[in-house]
């Protein structure tokens, strides 16, 4: 399936890749079907790729960048209840792909992620859905600048 987008101009999206979030993210419950993806540089790196893409495909203008928060915070445990992994096809949270929304504006210094609702994806069922962590140790903006540069 071919889709123009804002970002990346039209990209080739494999159909069985597609994943569906059933409950739409939050202010964007319209849109349903993404697909997730890495940056031509990072494209081998797999799970250990720091950004991913998840773009919409009902929206080519709507694109979120995810981050892979665990390189650079291993203590991030975020903690879901049970309907929330069961949704998806899990029923333990090391079953899924864990990533946070992230905000890169202009000075790299101010970049924040999500740790507060990460998004969840179960490759297997190619579900997603962004979940509300239960533990409220997170943020929703929390600058991760400080944890980049110590990881690397």
């Amino acid at each position: 399936m071919k889709l123009d987008t804002r970002h990346f101009g039209e990209i080739d999206i494999d159909e069985s890749k597609i994943i569906v979030f059933e409950e739409g993210l939050p202010g964007f419950r319209g849109l349903k079907n993404f697909a997730l993806f890495h940056d031509v540089a990072e494209a081998d790196a797999g799970d250990a790729s720091v950004f991913m893409w998840l773009q919409s495909l009902e929206d080519g203008g709507t694109a979120f960048v995810l981050l892979n928060t665990f390189l650079f915070m291993p203590s991030y445990a975020p903690k879901f209840d049970d309907n929330a992994l069961e949704s998806l096809g899990a029923c333990e949270l090391h079953e899924l792909l864990v990533r946070n929304i992230a905000v890169i504006p202009e000075r790299l210094e101010d970049m924040t992620v999500n740790l507060c609702a990460p998004i969840l994806i179960n490759t297997k069922t190619q579900k997603g859905k962004q979940a509300l962590a239960t533990n409220k140790d997170y943020h929703v903006r929390h600058y991760i600048m400080k944890e980049a540069r110590e990881a690397m």
